[in-house]
């Protein structure tokens, strides 16, 4: 769908509310203009948007086979803007609002739906009913970690092997002082500081100037002397923290006239497209759409650490790809080892060569990273293509934080997981993540 077609929905007096998959878009027009569009021959179908179209698979699912939801469950639910208002479409169900933020499309919902409600609520409502949820925002970190110099897998001796946790989600940033030579005069915004490390650590790789480089420590692989500057060292990042609606997140990377949003994060275990890829899809065309014309947005996100692949870079979990990295105009990258034949012993780790396997090439994808396709049997048969781009994920050199917390970071009452030779190790994570926004200049 290239702008030749949506200059044909145009003329035919539509209006584009979003995009679905596969290769639809939802417009408001009148009946003339759909049986206009309906004769285009570059149009398949013109559909009206059925109560059953606005209900995530799973939910789907249940509502045809009529079986109740469980008790309490919360359900986000976007109710498109129409003529400038938000209808609120609940009061009238009986169903509680517990929570509201704004989109591109309208008002996204937060209700608790009882366990029969659900087909009321998918033929009332005149948006779309998403998912379970809402699924909390998950960083993914760039392998292995802490952050440091030298980055390597995190492990803790008191933590026991269980099965895999819920990662807790966090907002981070940069404080002025942390790391001068490499970052401080090129960092802004309100969140500047970084207990948990790891937004310095992907700023670093972004665009540290490599001033530090003397202070790396037995970074193997790498040759003496090495510059371990980042891919734009002369480049500005304005700094938000992870909270908030993902609107407010787009509309801040606009008006701080970033081009490129760099996101290391994504929801946890939402493997589809949802709410949020089509609010990120909205956001790369025009980032402000209460503001007269585009302003397009480059956003980056990770693929997601739940790949489960072998060694070899082959194997693993198709359709493990985590929104809003499933988006169609995202750049959604995903991790490949670095040759860097690490051989050490380090206990407790069983076998004598723990990180041989995960440094012992430079073109296989990452055991852990998420890997597509997209939508399958949903965007065609065989889904679409993600990700976009693989670059390398394991031991990678970058900056260290100030204020990285070690012991909040290893505390356990905070848990998430990590694959770990093909065990989980419990290991901790305590703030959340830094988006980056990345503002280009000569360099």
């Amino acid at each position: 769908m290239d702008n030749d077609f949506r200059a044909r929905l145009q003329a035919a007096g539509a209006t584009i509310v979003s995009y679905i998959p596969n290769n639809a878009y939802l417009v408001r027009v009148s009946e003339a203009g759909a049986q206009q569009l309906a004769s285009n021959p570059r149009t398949q179908a013109v559909l009206p948007y059925e109560p059953y179209y606005k209900l995530e698979p799973g939910l789907l699912k249940l509502a045809v086979e009529g079986k109740p939801l469980p008790p309490d469950t919360t359900l986000k639910v976007t109710v498109y803007d129409t003529k400038g208002s938000t209808p609120d479409p609940f009061t009238q169900l009986g169903i509680p609002v517990l929570a509201r933020e704004h989109s591109p499309f309208g008002t996204v919902f937060t209700v608790r739906v009882g366990p029969d409600q659900l087909p009321a609520l998918g033929a009332v409502t005149v948006g779309s009913v998403d998912r379970t949820g809402p699924s909390p925002r998950d960083g993914q970190r760039p392998y292995p970690h802490p952050p440091g110099c030298f980055e390597r897998y995190r492990r803790h001796k008191q933590l026991p092997r269980s099965d895999r946790h819920q990662r807790a989600h966090h907002p981070g940033g940069f404080r002025r002082g942390c790391n001068p030579p490499d970052l401080i005069t090129r960092v802004f915004g309100s969140v500047l500081t970084d207990t948990d490390g790891h937004g310095t650590h992907v700023a670093g790789i972004i665009a540290g100037s490599g001033a530090m480089s003397a202070t790396a420590s037995n970074a193997i692989g790498s040759v003496s002397g090495a510059s371990f500057r980042g891919m734009a060292p002369s480049a500005r990042l304005y700094s938000l923290a992870l909270a908030g609606a993902d609107a407010d997140l787009q509309a801040q990377a606009a008006r701080t006239n970033s081009p490129i949003s760099n996101n290391s994060w994504n929801y946890f275990a939402a493997a589809e497209y949802n709410i949020e890829a089509a609010s990120y899809d909205a956001a790369v065309r025009d980032a402000l759409p209460g503001v007269t014309g585009s302003q397009p947005v480059l956003f980056v996100f990770s693929a997601g650490n739940a790949g489960n692949g072998d060694q070899g870079g082959a194997s693993g979990n198709p359709q493990s790809i985590w929104s809003p990295g499933t988006a169609k105009n995202v750049i959604t990258v995903g991790a490949i080892e670095q040759f860097r034949n690490v051989t050490n012993d380090l206990p407790p780790v069983v076998t004598n060569e723990p990180y041989l396997g995960i440094t012992d090439s430079s073109n296989q994808v990452a055991g852990f990273s998420s890997r597509g396709n997209v939508g399958i049997s949903i965007e065609g048969d065989f889904g679409r293509f993600k990700p976009d781009v693989v670059a390398p994920g394991t031991f990678v050199i970058s900056d260290q934080s100030g204020q990285w917390d070690t012991n909040s970071y290893y505390n356990p009452v905070f848990y998430h997981y990590e694959t770990y030779f093909n065990k989980t190790v419990v290991t901790n994570t305590l703030t959340p993540f830094s988006v980056l926004c990345l503002t280009t200049r000569s360099g």
